[in-house]
């Protein structure tokens, strides 16, 4: 079975409508293999489905499949359908973040800061990854206000993140108290 879905993986974007049929079928396995699948295949007739498939489907191991697969499509098009199914089981939610940290989005910034008031300490260590990996400057104040509020573990995250957004030289451009609750951290 796994050397078949390697094989299905590089020649798949041959038949489409055989995989996109897969995503109906009865047995959640063969739906979670179609959506791996559907992933590698690059093809812009992906999405719409798989965004279907993440926002409807009552396996939750689909759902999870369904947003690796968009993510690792990376179409800007899976955004909107990431962004919504980020209220789902933590198990999604995980699969979400990573995508939507793939896609590198920033219509996504707003749904990811957003929850960070409303995740699990997971997510939302996933989610400050995510934003540092992105790298955009405008996260850092919204990281920073996030900070007091934030347990240990996740404080380390994000002062990690500001970090790596701003590097070393740019920190001069803090606040003397941004810096010193930053320092404090360190």
């Amino acid at each position: 079975r796994n050397l078949a879905m390697d094989i299905l993986r590089h020649i798949g974007h041959q038949d489409m409508d055989a995989l996109l049929g897969l995503l109906k079928n009865e047995d959640a396995d063969l739906r979670i293999f179609a959506a791996d699948i559907l992933g590698s295949t690059r093809s812009y007739l992906a999405v719409t489905p798989l965004c279907e498939l993440l926002l409807k489907d009552p396996e939750v191991n689909v759902r999870y499949q369904a947003a690796v697969s968009l993510g690792d499509l990376g179409r800007s098009g899976a955004t909107e359908c990431l962004n919504r199914a980020f209220m789902d089981e933590e198990w999604v939610q995980y699969a979400v973040v990573e995508a939507l940290s793939k896609l590198r989005d920033e219509s996504s910034v707003k749904v990811l800061i957003q929850a960070l008031g409303n995740s699990s300490e997971l997510v939302c260590s996933m989610i400050v990854d995510a934003l540092g990996e992105m790298g955009n400057i405008k996260f850092v104040p919204m990281l920073l206000k996030r900070i007091e509020d934030s347990p240990a573990a996740l404080r380390n995250k994000i002062v990690k993140a500001v970090i790596k957004i701003l590097g070393g030289k740019a920190l001069t451009f803090l606040s003397s108290k941004e810096k010193d609750k930053l320092h404090e951290y360190l």
